[in-house]
C-alpha cells in the first residue's frame, strides 16, 4: 500500500482515468499522489476492475475513507480521462 499524502506532496488537484482502467490521484504540478494499480488495498476492495466514468463516485469513497483525500477536497477535484494509451502524461477530456 502507498503512503497516505505527506506534507511535501502537493495538494490534490485531479483525478486522472487512464485508458488502461487505472485510476491516478494527481497535483497541480501532475505528480501522481495515488495510483490504483500500486494500492493493494484498493486492488483487493474492487478486484482489479477496469475504472471507468461510472466508477468516478466509488473511486472517490474509497480516496477518503482511506484518508488520501479529505471528504472537502473531494467536491473540489477535477476529473480528467486519459483517452489515449500513447498519451503518457497529457490529458484527455475533462468535466
Amino acid at each position: 500500500m502507498m503512503a497516505k499524502r505527506s506534507a511535501k506532496q502537493g495538494e490534490p488537484e485531479a483525478l486522472l482515468l487512464t485508458a488502461h482502467g487505472t485510476a491516478q490521484l494527481l497535483d497541480a504540478d501532475d505528480n501522481v499522489l495515488w495510483s490504483s494499480d500500486d494500492d493493494q488495498d484498493f486492488t483487493d476492495e474492487f478486484d482489479d476492475e477496469f475504472l471507468e466514468e461510472q466508477d468516478v463516485e466509488k473511486i472517490l469513497e474509497f480516496l477518503v475513507d482511506a484518508e488520501y483525500i479529505k471528504e472537502s477536497e473531494e467536491l473540489d477535484l477535477r476529473i480528467d480521462y486519459l483517452e489515449d494509451a500513447d498519451d503518457s502524461h497529457g490529458r484527455g477530456s475533462r468535466c
